[in-house]
């Protein structure tokens, strides 16, 4: 985590969005929190990052359970990731660069 800016919010929300798609976005939070004190920007990037693979949030996961039906993951993640890209991108623009 030194290699990285975490000074920089772009980047504090960039590693936020990242990792909670790996770990799902409460736990993201909880462990860039170590690294960082930028909450504005652990939050908008976990909340983005809830969006894209269904393990990033645990609501997607339970709801994505309760339908029993397999190819219901594939229309997920097919909205879902495209969602994930277009509110990563809005979200990024309007908060760090502009």
């Amino acid at each position: 985590m030194n290699a990285l800016n975490l000074h920089s919010a772009g980047n504090v929300f960039l590693l936020s969005v990242l990792t909670s798609q790996l770990i799902s976005n409460v736990p993201a939070s909880v462990l860039i929190s170590k690294f960082s004190h930028n909450w504005l920007a652990i939050t908008y990037g976990v909340n983005v990052g809830g969006n894209g693979l269904a393990i990033a949030s645990l609501a997607n996961v339970i709801a994505l359970r309760m339908v029993k039906r397999k190819k219901i993951w594939l229309t997920f993640h097919r909205y879902s990731l495209l969602f994930f890209l277009i509110t990563g991108g809005i979200a990024y623009i309007l908060f760090f660069v502009l």
